[in-house]
């Protein structure tokens, strides 16, 4: 799963991370995208879609985001082979 992140304008993306199936993953030396986040999910070369959280509550969960299980069906529907 392919992580990125972009301000509120969402003018360019900025890569997080990789993620690996059924694991946690930690992202090290992230670009503040400042008071808005929006984070943009991709798997297998397929679109997964969008999540948006303000800074505040990025810190109020300690900077940790989960993978919503929106994410996982949006890649199912555009047709990504299930994970192993």
């Amino acid at each position: 799963m392919n992580l990125e992140a972009s301000e509120a304008g969402h003018n360019g993306w900025t890569s997080v991370a990789i993620a690996g199936p059924h694991a946690t993953t930690v992202a090290q030396d992230v670009i503040d995208e400042g008071s808005t986040w929006t984070f943009r999910f991709a798997g297998q070369g397929r679109p997964g879609g969008t999540v948006t959280r303000t800074h505040e509550q990025l810190v109020q969960v300690g900077w940790r985001l989960h993978i919503p299980a929106a994410v996982g069906q949006q890649l199912e529907l555009e047709g990504a082979p299930p994970t192993p």
